[in-house]
């Protein structure tokens, strides 16, 4: 028996579109071939009805930014390097908020240009109604906001909101991103699913675990992620290392990432 439509708005409340956000700014990273994976894949894995590309401005001949264009719609959006009165001088802070922003005015799936998708979100896209998911990062004292899913409208995504002005003022690197979540779930659970870190993000920053090429890290990594939804990459904090990494340092050396991910490429 098929579903009613009453059942088919239920389903629908979170809608199946994947957004990513990249503020253009003079200090941003330029876009690289993880970013494009990123989409790639959360394109081949998810499936969802579009991708929206949020950013301030075009990337100026960036041979990736071309790649990018033919998966994404892209989308304007305003990033003033300010919020609630507070001054954001890096990227990934004006990041932080803009995808908040996005979340609680479309909902849907937020995810990172260097988080790549193992497994499709179906279930918590079709189950989640009422509630903005994501996991804990490894160690249990932060969430990682580089995946979230959420209903247009989440309040927790609006209390968020409410405090980042006050968090983004902190000395402590990612204090609004990943910390404030965190204080903010112990009280008001009714409005966050907090999953265990293995879901979403299960590798820590000990080592770069996707692009190691040492058999042993390789095969730990692979326990790792194997109940795995997603990995991150950290590429801000592993910059200086992933920065060699391209289609051809991908086919030519054994690593995590091209255990899971290199069949994507055949699909360029």
């Amino acid at each position: 028996m098929g579903a009613s439509a009453e059942e088919k708005v239920e389903e629908e409340v979170i809608p199946n579109i994947v957004h990513f956000v990249y503020p253009a700014w003079i200090n941003t990273r330029p876009l690289s071939f993880m970013n494009y994976m990123a989409v790639k894949i959360a394109s081949d894995v998810q499936r969802p009805d579009a991708i929206k590309f949020w950013i301030d401005r075009e990337p100026v001949e960036n041979e990736w930014w071309f790649r990018i264009k033919e998966l994404v719609q892209i989308c304007r959006i305003d990033m003033p390097g300010e919020f609630g009165g507070t001054k954001i001088t890096h990227p990934q802070y004006q990041s932080d908020v803009t995808r908040l922003q996005i979340l609680y005015r479309e909902g849907g799936i937020y995810l990172d240009t260097d988080m790549f998708l193992l497994h499709p979100l179906e279930f918590w896209v079709r189950n989640m109604q009422s509630s903005l998911v994501l996991s804990k990062e490894p160690g249990g004292t932060s969430l990682c906001n580089a995946l979230m899913i959420a209903p247009a409208g989440s309040e927790f995504v609006k209390v968020w909101l409410d405090e980042m002005p006050k968090a983004l003022k902190s000395d402590i690197w990612a204090n609004g991103g990943v910390n404030l979540p965190y204080r903010l779930a112990s009280l008001n659970d009714d409005w966050v699913s907090v999953l265990d870190s293995d879901y979403f993000c299960p590798l820590d920053l000990s080592r770069t675990w996707l692009f190691d090429t040492d058999a042993v890290v390789i095969g730990a990594g692979e326990k790792l992620v194997e109940n795995s939804f997603s990995v991150h990459a950290y590429e801000t904090y592993w910059r200086d290392y992933v920065g060699h990494v391209t289609p051809e340092w991908i086919e030519k050396n054994d690593c995590l990432f091209a255990r899971k991910f290199s069949h994507h490429l055949t699909r360029v």
